[in-house]
């Protein structure tokens, strides 16, 4: 996946973990984890957990830096699209 960082874009490798039960504010939901294990001194590891009956959105992610400090996204509310007129 590309990503682009302060500094550089990069291409990320994820690892597939396997099929992982996840509920969150949305909803339960059987996942596909996937993670990207830190490669250089000071990467983040990242972890999505992604829903394939929602198309493969994420249904939570995680990023954790070195020292053990992380931020988490989890899914909140499933919002049906309107049809356009």
């Amino acid at each position: 996946m590309q990503t682009v960082g302060p500094r550089d874009g990069e291409i990320w490798t994820f690892n597939v973990e396997g099929e992982e039960p996840v509920s969150v504010t949305a909803g339960e939901f059987n996942t596909r984890k996937l993670t990207r294990n830190p490669r250089k001194p000071f990467d983040d590891k990242v972890e999505l957990w992604l829903a394939p009956e929602l198309g493969y959105l994420p249904a939570r992610l995680r990023q954790t830096q070195t020292n053990g400090d992380f931020a988490e996204l989890q899914l909140r509310e499933l919002v049906p699209l309107r049809a356009s007129n």
